[in-house]
């Protein structure tokens, strides 16, 4: 791993095993995160600024250990991999706006369920919520900006491995937050069968 970005083994357990909750898509209500730390866990009790200051945290620590696994896996020098870090960054932050926006597509089909609406606005709705999964079009455009720096050969080592090291990096967050004893009575998956405050939606590369 180039020296520049060598880091423990995404350091979660500094954050108190908080780093799955401060990871959690923002509005997933439908989630039970109750734990020993009382009703609602320990990150629920946080202030709004220690919140956001521990998500800035953990969101850095997961750029970081992406950056470093592919940076790796595709033999990049320190200058390569720097640059390969400020697209991951920039390719993360896409995809957590994609997340909220697909997750505000899908809480509103539900109401729209839930109070028997018409054939005309489920469709409209349907067709919304498959708009928001724009991964193919963001990989693209991680492609394109990787394009001006890396080979064809780099490129492609970094496109096989990325889903590979964003599943691994899912697992560690929930393993963190399994530690923390922050699994509520739904287990895994909070109410209705969602994902929840768990874990990021990062497996679905």
């Amino acid at each position: 791993i180039p020296t520049a970005l060598v880091i423990p083994q995404l350091a979660l357990a500094g954050d108190a095993g908080d780093a799955g909750a401060a990871t959690a898509t923002a509005g997933d209500s439908d989630s039970d995160t109750r734990g020993r730390h009382g009703k609602k866990g320990r990150f629920a009790k946080m202030t709004p600024e220690e919140r956001k200051a521990l998500k800035a945290r953990v969101k850095d620590k997961l750029q970081t250990f992406v950056t470093a696994e592919l940076a790796e896996k595709a033999k990049l020098d320190d200058k390569k991999a720097e640059q390969l870090g400020e697209v991951i960054a920039a390719h993360m932050e896409r995809r957590e706006a994609a997340r909220e926006q697909k997750h505000e597509a899908v809480k509103k089909l539900r109401q729209l369920v839930d109070d028997g609406a018409n054939d005309a606005n489920l469709n409209a709705q349907m067709k919304a919520v498959l708009a928001a999964d724009d991964r193919e079009e963001q990989m693209g455009t991680m492609l394109a900006e990787t394009a001006k720096f890396l080979t064809p050969t780099e490129q492609a080592r970094v496109m096989v491995e990325l889903p590979h090291v964003m599943k691994k990096t899912m697992h560690m967050v929930r393993e963190a937050r399994g530690k923390d004893g922050k699994h509520g009575k739904h287990g895994k998956r909070g109410k209705r069968g969602q994902r929840g405050a768990d874990a990021p939606d990062v497996a679905a590369e």
